[in-house]
């Protein structure tokens, strides 16, 4: 079932929302009263070749919003086809016991035989199996002394004549490596029983990191300037082991344009981003495809001019990135077929306005940057089937809706080398960046809880900084190449890579 959760991110997400409304709205009403309310001095498009417009692109450093959902798949395989391993020797003949993980229980087989209790002459006619207390789901924990294990299970005993059942507790089931002494409630024995055998078939315990698919989100800083202009431009960005379903490394490929309007003080702009990645359908026991071609979801974003003079500028406007990538497919497999069992629909539509600067000191040197609120508009639908490998069906279970985010992007730079504007030379300038980034979440994910399969959701908050560095060269005035290499700093309690490099292409056209 869906978690509810407190009001306060509701009220949270209704406020952002309505300003994301209240900046569409003022942006759609810019227009000729624009021109008129606004002192004409501080309201005009950046002057071709002025050096506001050679100020470069922002690096950036993101994947993805709201990375760790902290998802976890409990076992679905069906024992004990999969059933292996030494036994605990819980009860007389140190049988062994292994996880039926499509009824969330623990049961005796037979090692000979690999069969289950019942029906097997020489384990007598009782059926035994060890559940949670109550029923709930089997989470594996380590005790006080270092040993690892289920603790306090319920002893379930079925008479295969009367059906009548006993139930006893409380039954210790380990999974260490070191021998313990284990004792059986029913017959009070007592003996030395090697663990390791609670065999955990399938998916047990498999965390992984739902978010916006695998190919990864795209903010304003990654890539952008405060600056309206007319420009086409190509990003290459590559992120090494991250933490999806599956760690991964990430070829992320990111085309696109802007181009301005009313006379420059605007301008739209398009992403399409694609990337070899991890495969959306991912089977959590099994092989899974690391560089499958994979679409992302595209951005488009409306840019203003709201204030500048002759060595500064601010802006601001509207992002949306659309729900244009796969869904998210989770399948488990017994060795002879593979089932979904969970499936997290791409529908969320991500409203992110913004307000950017640049500024020009003397010298040579430079900031720029992006304040930006990442909103989950309307979640993504959660499916899932609770019995893959018998008859059930997928059903919806909840909606997971990301976090409310906040990112903070400062860009410094320098011009080693500035060409004047009437250079011919085809080197024109060349500028090292030094950039800090700041991600962290305003509210909690919700989660979804779909027993006994597992949940996915995030309790606690999400921040990440990381600090990027690289060089500019600007080739003919109007066409850059950068590259730059992308690191957490210590101090954030998320990584979304272990590192990153980048690689940037943009070519401004027209007459800005």
């Amino acid at each position: 079932m869906l978690n509810a959760r407190p009001t306060t991110r509701t009220s949270l997400q209704c406020l952002i929302l309505s300003a994301c409304v209240a900046v569409g709205l003022s942006l759609e009403a810019r227009g000729q009263e624009l021109f008129e309310f606004a002192d004409t001095a501080t309201m005009s498009a950046v002057a071709s070749g002025s050096p506001l417009d050679r100020l470069p692109n922002i690096l950036g450093d993101f994947f993805q919003s709201t990375g760790q959902q902290n998802a976890t798949f409990r076992p679905q395989a069906t024992a004990p086809a999969t059933a292996s391993g030494a036994g605990v020797g819980l009860g007389a003949g140190a049988n062994p016991v292994v996880l039926d993980a499509a009824s969330n229980r623990f049961v005796y087989i037979d090692g000979s035989s690999n069969l289950l209790v019942p029906g097997n002459v020489g384990l007598g006619t009782e059926f035994v199996f060890f559940r949670a207390v109550g029923g709930g789901l089997l989470t594996e924990t380590t005790n006080a002394d270092g040993v690892t294990g289920f603790f306090g299970l319920e002893r379930v005993s079925i008479d295969s004549t009367s059906g009548a059942q006993t139930v006893t507790s409380s039954v210790d089931i380990l999974s260490g490596t070191t021998p313990a002494t284990v004792t059986d409630p029913v017959s009070g024995t007592t003996f030395s029983a090697t663990p390791a055998s609670a065999t955990l078939s399938a998916a047990a315990g498999t965390t992984t990191t739902p978010s916006l698919g695998n190919v990864g989100l795209l903010k304003m800083a990654s890539g952008g300037s405060p600056i309206p202009r007319d420009r086409f431009f190509f990003n290459y960005n590559y992120f090494e082991s991250v933490p999806l379903a599956n760690t991964a490394s990430v070829n992320q490929f990111v085309p696109g344009f802007e181009k301005t309007f009313m006379s420059g003080l605007m301008s739209v702009e398009a992403r399409f981003p694609f990337a070899a990645t991890l495969d959306n359908d991912v089977t959590v026991n099994g092989s899974t495809g690391t560089s499958t071609g994979q679409i992302g979801d595209m951005s488009v974003a409306l840019k203003s001019i709201f204030s500048q003079g002759d060595n500064w500028l601010v802006s601001g406007g509207l992002q949306l990135v659309l729900p244009t990538a796969e869904d998210l497919s989770y399948s488990i497999t017994d060795g002879a077929s593979t089932r979904e069992f969970i499936r997290i629909e791409n529908e969320a539509v991500h409203v992110m306005p913004f307000l950017g600067a640049s500024y020009i000191a003397d010298g040579g040197l430079f900031l720029q940057g992006f304040f930006q609120i990442d909103v989950d508009a309307n979640g993504m639908p959660v499916f899932a089937n609770s019995s893959p490998f018998g008859s059930g069906t997928m059903t919806q279970v909840g909606s997971l809706n990301a976090a409310t985010m906040m990112y903070l992007d400062v860009s410094a730079g320098y011009w080693l080398v500035q060409e004047p504007a009437e250079s011919t030379s085809t080197l024109t300038a060349i500028m090292p960046l030094l950039e800090l980034h700041m991600s962290r979440s305003l509210s909690k994910s919700e989660s979804v809880n779909f027993s006994p399969l597992g949940s996915i959701g995030r309790e606690d908050d999400f921040q990440l900084m990381n600090t990027t560095f690289g060089m500019v060269f600007e080739f003919q005035h109007n066409t850059t190449i950068s590259a730059g290499y992308a690191t957490a700093i210590p101090g954030g309690k998320d990584d979304d890579f272990e590192g990153e490099f980048r690689l940037h292409l943009s070519h401004r056209f027209g007459t800005n």
